[in-house]
């Protein structure tokens, strides 16, 4: 049951960032990024005690890093909270992470930042990486 769960979220995260999230790699001044995070036993504590929709606090903690959140998801089995954003280029996704450390809303350690590109994006990368390899020396064997 364990793994139908942890199968069940991973493809509803994927469809969420393929169908939900605009696709950031058409704009060149943003990248999008997914966040996963497991929350600790006091917010859940809290959200029990007085119910209450993050989503708005995340929207101004995105904003202020300069992000835009285009989806808010929690796992339900997994205790994962999963954050689809477009951030500019420029964004200190550090700081942002330092954030919600100190917070105390997540735990160090639990909390990642994946960037994730389009197809087209990917084919992008791909004459990048032409330009960068026929400079690129590699290690002798």
């Amino acid at each position: 049951m364990k793994v139908l769960t942890h199968l069940v979220t991973a493809v509803s995260i994927a469809a969420s960032a393929l169908f939900v999230a605009p696709v950031a790699a058409e704009n060149s001044e943003t990248n999008s990024y997914i966040f996963e995070a497991i929350a600790t036993p006091e917010v859940f504590g809290s959200l029990v005690k007085a119910p209450q929709d993050r989503g708005p606090s995340a929207v101004v903690l995105l904003k202020e890093a300069g992000c835009e959140m285009t989806g808010y998801y929690q796992g339900v089995h997994n205790l994962k909270t999963y954050i689809l954003a477009d951030c500019n280029k420029d964004a200190d996704i550090a700081a942002l992470m330092f954030t919600l450390y100190g917070s105390g809303a997540q735990s160090a350690g639990n909390m990642q930042a994946t960037q994730v590109i389009s197809t087209k994006g990917m084919m992008e990368s791909g004459k990048n990486a032409q330009k960068i390899i026929s400079k690129y020396a590699p290690p002798k064997k």
